[in-house]
């Protein structure tokens, strides 16, 4: 229950979304006493961005430090906090120096974080077998705190997309309001031009010259 009310407090919080996300892979690594676990975020694009890991040292590694991309000897990328080995895993483990498991000794247990149906990220969580996977009353937790999770996600977006939306329409704003004082003073130049030949004609030079400087002072204006 404790778990629940934080992450539904947090959803009308201006925390960093990434920090957010990371503080509760923490909560729900030590809840399920996970070995390592990971959270993806899924991306515009439709691809999956690792945001953070915790490894079995407990170390958050951000992503820019994922470059170049270990290779497991099964051929696969290693990502922080990755632990599970498709081949020999004693072997593995002396190759990548990091301690890694085979399927045997370890399940891995994704929580979806979907709102409305839509999948918008995962936890990824290595634990011990036997693993967590007959206990419903867990298991249902977990995805419940993904959904309430997911609803702050597209909350966030939601958010993102409003104010990016609010700049659009206040630049909009701006441009409209601009062009209306240009065609106003156009109109204004244009009616003292006529002016101006009225007085040229009647010979007033005087007068033809404070005209002139006013609708110079309007053009540089």
């Amino acid at each position: 229950l404790k778990i629940l009310y934080d992450v539904a407090a947090t959803i009308n919080q201006t925390e960093s979304l990434d920090e957010l996300l990371m503080r509760f892979l923490r909560v729900l690594k030590e809840m399920v006493s996970g070995k390592a676990a990971t959270i993806r975020l899924k991306m515009p694009s439709g691809s999956m961005k690792l945001v953070g890991s915790i490894g079995l040292d407990n170390q958050l590694r951000r992503g820019q430090e994922l470059l170049p991309v270990q290779l497991c000897v099964c051929g696969r990328a290693l990502l922080p906090g990755e632990i599970l080995c498709e081949n020999n895993a004693r072997e593995c483990s002396r190759i990548n120096g990091r301690t890694m498991f085979g399927r045997d000794e370890i399940d891995l247990v994704a929580v979806p974080l979907e709102y409305h149906g839509d999948v918008l990220g995962q936890y990824s969580i290595y634990v011990e077998k036997p693993g967590i996977a007959e206990r419903e009353d867990i298991m249902d937790l977990l995805q419940t705190i993904g959904s309430h999770l997911g609803m702050t996600i597209a909350k966030q977006r939601s958010d993102e997309e409003a104010y990016r939306l609010s700049i659009i329409e206040e630049r909009t704003s701006l441009a409209h309001e601009l062009h209306d004082s240009l065609a106003q003073t156009l109109a204004s130049l244009r009616f003292q031009v006529r002016m101006l030949q009225d007085v040229l004609k009647s010979g007033d030079r005087e007068a033809a010259g404070n005209d002139l400087l006013r609708i110079s002072n309007g053009i540089d204006e």
